[in-house]
């Protein structure tokens, strides 16, 4: 929690707090210490030292994260911890952009004993301007199926990392390889492992030249950097040749990892490669690599995941199978919001809309004076249609917005005994009775005419139906078929079933209305204007639903001339006079105002 006038660096520190709890508890569970240890450890800090210390500790960790804009499997940029989070919002709907935090690999100490007082005003004896920052993306070719130039795609994927790399400088190609390889164990399918603790093949690192050469020979990292090979699409090196040391080659690229970021764009390149050689890197701060993985690692991960045949498995939005994901108890998850952290199941919007609520003054039409009340809105009859409406429209004094929550909702068996109105024994076993006692006179009424098979045999039409009793048949057949329906309490059957959604696509000041319907053939099927897509019932929920469609599950196969009179009034609706008929005509209840 933070407050809305905020900055990202508030954010690391509240973020820093819950992470310092966790381990806090972790590790006085692995320790098991006795009941005063444990209680001390849990108790709120009283004394000023003690906050100054737990201060100092969430600073601390909070120096070591960083607050990144994340795309489709790359960093766009490095948030700045002073960036305010009203800023961030979005002016039209008022909500702030996801953003990622990475754990970075902390500082190196600073020892002022050692610093000489020849060097004291040095600015590069600050251990936080000796480390580098490095985007890291994940990149593995694929065959397109319609190839233009060539017929292999070169993709970003996966999560990508980013690198606080102390002493860069002095630093050798192999040794950045290292520590990409270090980093890249927590984000990779476990059948890649073992090319990344591949460290046996250390004497084919390329030994660099002797250093007999004068200072003023040697070359600059920027000459260097303009010497490097050159990566095209084609060119065998990207994901095929030796199986490298790692399982991957790293090369300088932009930040969407398409093309290279030293070459000019009609150079093709599509990222000038990085040497794992013992020579100075020539990777610089802020430069942006990708890891190009060779082919023998993609066979072996089956595509990272995206040639498994579970199709429960793959890869989503960027993340890769097979990684384990670690869930914090804040996200929100289990088995009630089926996956998403923060969703919000209809059932409780409904139990929301039927929770106990106290009025202090309300007015008492019996009792003529202002009393303490409660309100609780519960159902006494079921409709055969059901909509529901969802707020997705927020109106406050200081904002208005659109609501893009998601609302789990279900496609089948919504059950609404949870909010209908309590019906004593005697009433529920009377009404049942009547009932009963109707539906067995209305099937004695339908039961049709027997007829004997030799009188049907011999072809005797004294029996046979002219055309004026076909249709007083059909006309009676009808007036039972809706006595019947209109006979039904509303109280027999509380199960409903999805048939139609209506969804709101766009923001409060614009936007676009779109439609998922079940067919007579079970088929969902998405109604976009003119064009009309078929969809799985699993693609209707989604946080756009906007008006949500329910049929009661016993009158499915019903037509709505079954339950209201659509001939005569033809969509009038009541009147005025009805509808107050309909209000008033409870007598023995009190009036609250």
């Amino acid at each position: 929690k933070v407050h809305n006038n905020g900055t990202l660096y508030d954010v690391l520190i509240a973020l820093a707090k819950v992470l310092h709890s966790d381990q806090k508890a972790e590790k006085e569970e692995g320790d098991v210490p006795d009941g005063a240890q444990k209680a001390a450890g849990l108790r709120e800090p009283e004394s000023d030292g003690e906050k100054e210390k737990l201060n100092a500790i969430y600073a601390k960790m909070a120096q070591n994260m960083a607050v990144v804009d994340m795309r489709e499997g790359f960093i766009f940029k490095i948030a700045p911890n002073a960036w305010r989070l009203p800023d961030l919002q979005n002016k039209d709907t008022g909500e702030l952009p996801l953003l990622h935090v990475y754990e970075l690999d902390p500082l190196p100490e600073y020892d002022e004993d050692s610093k000489s007082d020849d060097h004291e005003e040095e600015d590069d004896d600050n251990p936080a301007l000796r480390c580098a920052f490095l985007a890291l993306a994940q990149r593995r070719t694929e065959l397109v199926s319609k190839d233009v130039l060539h017929p292999l795609a070169h993709r970003v994927f996966g999560t990508p990392l980013l690198l606080r790399v102390a002493n860069l400088d002095v630093l050798t190609g192999s040794q950045v390889y290292d520590v990409v390889a270090k980093h890249l164990q927590t984000v990779v399918p476990h059948n890649a492992l073992r090319f990344l603790t591949n460290t046996g093949a250390e004497e084919e690192i390329p030994e660099s030249q002797p250093d007999g050469t004068e200072r003023g020979e040697e070359k600059t990292k920027k000459e260097i950097r303009e010497t490097l090979q050159k990566t095209m699409s084609d060119t065998e090196s990207v994901s095929a040749g030796p199986v490298p040391r790692y399982g991957f080659r790293l090369r300088l690229a932009s930040r969407d990892g398409r093309r290279c970021a030293l070459c000019p764009w009609y150079d093709c390149c599509i990222g000038c490669l990085v040497p794992d050689d013992r020579k100075p890197c020539v990777v610089s701060n802020g430069d942006s690599i990708v890891v190009d993985w060779h082919f023998a690692v993609d066979v072996a991960t089956s595509g990272f995941g995206t040639r498994t045949q579970d199709p429960s498995v793959g890869v989503s939005r960027g993340r890769i199978s097979g990684v384990q994901i670690k869930n914090h108890s804040s996200c929100g998850t289990g088995a009630k919001k089926k996956g998403h952290a923060d969703a919000t199941t209809l059932e409780d919007c409904l139990d929301a809309f039927a929770q106990e609520e106290k009025m202090p003054d309300a007015y008492c039409s019996k009792c003529k004076d202002f009393r303490v009340s409660t309100k609780r809105m519960s159902l006494w009859r079921l409709p055969p249609v059901l909509i529901i409406h969802l707020k997705r429209f927020q109106f406050t004094q200081h904002m208005k917005r659109k609501l893009r929550d998601f609302v789990d909702f279900p496609v089948e068996g919504l059950d609404l005994s949870r909010i209908m109105a309590k019906d004593s024994a005697a009433t529920a076993t009377t009404n049942s009775g009547e009932r009963g006692a109707e539906k067995k006179n209305s099937a004695t009424k339908a039961k049709p005419m027997e007829t004997s098979d030799d009188e049907a045999m011999n072809g005797d039409d004294k029996r046979a139906p002219t055309d004026e009793s076909t249709a007083a048949t059909e006309d009676n057949r009808g007036e039972e078929s809706s006595s019947h329906m209109n006979d039904d309490d509303g109280r027999s059957e509380m199960l409903y079933d999805l048939y139609g959604v209506v969804h709101h696509q766009g923001a409060l000041s614009a936007g676009h209305y779109v439609a998922s319907l079940k067919s007579e053939d079970g088929q969902w099927r998405l109604f976009n204007d003119a064009q009309i897509y078929e969809i799985h019932s699993r693609d209707v929920v989604d946080s756009s639903a906007y008006l949500l469609f329910y049929m009661r599950r016993d009158v499915a196969n019903q037509k709505l001339s079954d339950f209201w009179d659509v001939r005569k009034r033809d969509g009038e609706g009541l009147t005025e006079e009805e509808m107050d008929k309909l209000i008033k005509g409870r007598s023995d209840r009190c009036v609250i105002s």
